[in-house]
């Protein structure tokens, strides 16, 4: 079993005499559609359609080489050729929830900072700060909120960094965050950055900090990322 689009699965026929499955969480990248042009607001350089051509090529040998494989979602299945269909069957991720669900009686806490009982936590969760995730429309969401409500602070997961998209391109030499903290003030003493949450002791520290909003306070749930 070996992940796709990274051309490493294509030698795996010479080196074993078993079946071969992928797991095919990449999708095909198209020049519209895509990545490519999620975000207008975002320009692209021309040189990037050919480009998503060129990359599509690896994930099409390991499509053709492998016997199997798998996706965690119909939407990404979709992206790939209808020729390969047949061979990815659907398999969702899916959410530990022993691990990831409500505790009550654990302190709100945040790292080093306890946060009082009444105190709102609006939420942004993701690998990393870029524009395919939202980051830039969160801390917009967020900074209006944070004008309009005292009782209301924000805890961002994930790292400085771009998973997908061009967003250097845009940002020159600064990282997506510290671009889009330049684009407006904040009170950044209402926001908790905590990088990657890597371990179970971690995330039982901190798992009292997501709330349900209420239904008259839905609205604020948009906020929260993914």
């Amino acid at each position: 079993m070996a992940h796709s689009g990274f051309l490493t699965t294509v030698f795996l026929r010479e080196l074993y005499r078993c079946p071969i499955v992928k797991i095919t969480s990449s999708t095909s990248t198209a020049p519209s559609q895509s990545d490519m042009d999620f975000r207008p607001s975002f320009r692209r350089r021309k040189i990037n359609k050919l480009r998503a051509r060129a990359r599509n090529a690896v994930l099409l040998l390991d499509l053709e080489n492998c016997d199997a494989g798998y996706s965690p979602t119909e939407w990404q299945r979709n992206r790939l050729p209808k020729l390969f269909h047949d061979k990815i069957q659907v398999v969702f991720d899916g959410i530990d929830t022993n691990l990831w669900q409500p505790r009550p009686g654990l302190p709100r806490r945040v790292g080093n900072r306890v946060i009082p009982e009444g105190v709102k936590i609006v939420t942004y969760v993701a690998r990393g700060m870029e524009s395919m995730r939202g980051f830039d429309i969160f801390m917009k969401a967020a900074n209006l909120l944070c004008k309009r409500r005292r009782d209301v602070i924000f805890v961002v997961v994930g790292q400085d960094r771009v998973c997908y998209g061009g967003d250097r391109e845009v940002t020159g030499k600064l990282s997506f965050k510290e671009w889009v903290l330049s684009q407006d003030q904040y009170d950044l003493s209402r926001f908790i950055f905590t990088g990657a949450v890597l371990d179970a002791t971690t995330v039982s520290a901190r798992q009292r900090v997501h709330q349900r909003p209420r239904q008259h306070e839905r609205p604020s749930s948009r906020c929260a990322g993914r």
